[in-house]
């Protein structure tokens, strides 16, 4: 079958404006059923509408805010322009996917599009999101769900528990999809054991409770999609330096978290020291490219420099929120 593919980005570690504006900013919600893209605004939740959270809200809305580079073959387009004014060839898909960050927009982007009619070119619509985060509440679900059911009607279920369509695959190790779920979000600070390390665990205790208040405050229950969970291997080594486990730093916390979050998905490298080990759906990374191509004015950065800037938007985040929580105090 003959398809176009949405494939959406993750977070950008560096970027201090994705981490609080799309990936943090849970505290409010908007009502999907209201929903505008182009101008839109926190609601009170009442229990009864589909409901997103802000940051899903903001980052569907700047997905839809993109137009392509001058160079490209339908340059100055949206995606919804361009969608709307494709002609494919009968019995064409179109598949929305994503990772991470796109685990959650990817759905959610594609629930969107289909309501406003501009996928109905196209025979079948598909969404493959992996490791993402929750995007909205109860009644957001129970939508998404009953929309996309978890395999077309007419498909034959498949052997493997990640082939499956229109369905959150996510490894029950990775920190990233246990958010914004309460009872998930109750396991992430001993996600990889208690660590003996006193400020180790005083941090993720102190983030645990501040997702999980930060989670709460709307009232809207984060419920995940339709997902389907698969079984992570701890690991104790990166390839090249040890890793404690349970952690004895937050490094050797945001290392493991890096692991469960993104190789084993992509495939654990050869040289990890447990070779007995596969990607939960690739089983080994795919050659990386010999000149890979960068963007203008953007540069490449080392595994190490990448866990560094993840911890460092960790601690800022936590302190961010505990200064929040105080100044009310501190002002009295």
């Amino acid at each position: 079958m003959p398809a176009y593919v949405v494939a959406i980005a993750a977070t950008n570690p560096d970027s201090l404006y994705d981490w609080e504006a799309e990936d943090f900013s849970v505290s409010q919600v908007v009502n999907w059923s209201t929903y505008n893209p182009s101008d839109f605004s926190p609601s009170g939740y009442n229990n009864t509408d589909p409901y997103i959270s802000l940051g899903t809200a903001t980052g569907v809305s700047n997905l839809l805010k993109l137009t392509t580079v001058s160079g490209a073959a339908a340059p100055g387009t949206t995606l919804e322009q361009f969608l709307s004014s494709v002609q494919p060839a009968s019995d064409t898909a179109v598949i929305f996917c994503g990772h991470s960050l796109a685990g959650a927009l990817s759905p959610t982007l594609a629930l969107y599009l289909t309501e406003q009619k501009t996928l109905k070119a196209f025979d079948l619509t598909l969404v493959y999101p992996t490791a993402g985060a929750t995007p909205g509440e109860t009644h957001f679900a129970s939508l998404f769900n009953s929309t996309f059911p978890a395999l077309p009607s007419g498909w034959e279920p498949q052997s493997l528990p990640y082939q499956s369509w229109n369905t959150m695959h996510w490894n029950d190790l990775d920190v990233v999809p246990h958010a914004w779920q309460k009872q998930d979000l109750q396991q992430i600070a001993n996600l990889y054991g208690h660590s003996p390390n006193f400020a180790t665990a005083a941090t993720l205790s102190a983030l645990q409770s501040l997702a999980l208040f930060d989670s709460s405050r709307s009232d809207a229950v984060y419920t995940r999609i339709q997902n389907s969970s698969l079984s992570g291997t701890l690991q104790h080594s990166d390839g090249g330096s040890a890793i404690s486990v349970p952690p004895q730093s937050l490094k050797d916390y945001v290392e493991q978290l890096f692991i469960q979050h993104v190789e084993m998905y992509s495939g654990i490298p050869a040289d990890y020291p447990q070779p007995e080990v596969t990607g939960l759906i690739l089983p080994q990374p795919l050659p990386k490219p010999a000149y890979p191509n960068l963007v203008p004015g953007v540069s490449s950065v080392t595994k190490a420099e990448l866990i560094e800037r993840i911890i460092s938007q960790i601690i800022g985040w936590i302190s961010s929120h505990a200064l929040s929580a105080l100044k009310p105090v501190l002002e009295a």
